[in-house]
């Protein structure tokens, strides 16, 4: 599947759902959403429930279950939604280096994300529509946080340089599943793709295209996917190859 700009946030949730095999009863009401914050956002949290949040007595808590899309950086669960001067703030990074910030009362608008707010090194970068802005926000989650959602199954992976040679081994399950060119660092453009359904890659590519890297995280250790995956990583690290490789 691809996700579609034009239906990102219904695409999303269906690919949320079969990932990480959510079900149905874990739908919040959008009435008893904050009407105030922009459509996207409300479609988002009351498509996954509270599965997206971590309770916040626990979020800093070690070994505790994060919610979805609350792994490596923050989506703020619904009671933190508090407009100020016609935004809110809807996103965080984990240590506070930036915050992400969207007009309320519209249907899509514009993310300004501000890094060091209150500082004398406080910066704007523009962010894109939120609607794209949550979907690679939550695709990131997704990527680090299966193995903290589902930590006895899952496996993770990094490495440096282009997927030419992961293109060529999956060939036709090797499928872009949503693309980025705006997000939190306009430096930074954002690709992820599925492999075989079974395990889901990011490639970050810098403007220039002069450098690259690559996360990506496998439904199951078990898997051959996995194993290929560790064996790639390990190569482009220096690393030994896997004696059980498939």
């Amino acid at each position: 599947m691809r996700i579609r700009k034009s239906r990102a946030m219904e695409d999303l949730l269906s690919f949320t759902r079969r990932w990480c095999r959510l079900e149905s009863q874990t739908e919040t009401p959008a009435s008893s959403l904050p009407a105030f914050a922009p459509k996207p956002l409300i479609e988002l949290v009351a498509g996954v429930g509270n599965c997206a949040f971590t309770p916040d007595d626990h979020w800093r808590r070690p070994g505790f279950p994060r919610g979805i899309f609350d792994v490596e950086n923050r989506l703020l669960p619904p009671n933190q939604w508090q407009p100020c001067n016609g935004r809110m703030c809807f996103a965080a990074e984990n240590q506070g280096l930036w915050e992400a910030f969207a007009r309320i009362e519209r249907a899509d608008p514009l993310v300004d994300v501000v890094y060091d707010r209150g500082t004398d090194t406080e910066e704007h970068v523009r962010g894109g529509r939120i609607s794209h802005f949550l979907t690679t926000f939550c695709l990131n989650e997704l990527l680090d946080g299966f193995n903290g959602y589902n930590r006895k199954r899952g496996a993770g992976f990094h490495g440096a340089g282009d997927l030419n040679q992961v293109q060529a081994k999956f060939s036709g399950s090797f499928v872009e599943l949503w693309s980025a060119d705006m997000f939190v660092d306009p430096d930074w453009h954002h690709r992820f793709y599925l492999l075989e359904d079974k395990a889901l890659l990011l490639h970050i590519v810098s403007r220039d295209r002069k450098k690259n890297w690559w996360r990506a995280t496998a439904r199951s250790r078990s898997s051959a996917v996995a194993t290929w995956l560790a064996d790639f990583a390990a190569e482009r690290q220096g690393l030994p190859r896997n004696r059980n490789r498939r």
